[in-house]
């Protein structure tokens, strides 16, 4: 099953709902990668930060390979904005983010160069 739908589906069964675009993550594990850690790689796009009537992008990362549980952060596209330097920006016109699901790194960027934390967006 896909991670969207995976996702999708714990949003209703934990009685969430999300106001706005939200972009979804399996977790990528150490044996499976070259990182060497567990983390969650999201992509999102300039022109939704910069155009979208909403203020927020929300990223569900799945909570271990094959779960149906999910992370949840809710991040202001300010943020991103603010922090773009700091951050993987691709020349395609996209914020590359890849966040540490290792304890004690939660949630912290390990793409861009500022390592910048997204723990306080977690809900």
């Amino acid at each position: 099953m896909w991670i969207r739908r995976r996702a999708e589906e714990w949003l209703k069964r934990e009685g969430k709902s999300i106001d706005g675009p939200f972009r979804t993550s399996k977790l990528h594990t150490p044996e499976k990668t070259s990182k060497h850690v567990h983390y969650w790689w999201f992509e999102v796009e300039e022109e939704l930060v910069e155009s979208s009537p909403k203020r927020f992008v929300h990223l569900l990362g799945q909570m271990g390979a094959g779960s149906d549980d999910f992370c949840h952060l809710k991040v202001p596209f300010a943020f991103l904005k603010e922090n773009k330097a700091l951050l993987s920006f691709r020349s395609d016109g996209k914020y590359s983010l890849e966040l540490s699901a290792e304890e004690g790194n939660t949630f912290r960027d390990l793409r861009g160069s500022g390592k910048v934390s997204f723990e306080e967006f977690v809900q």
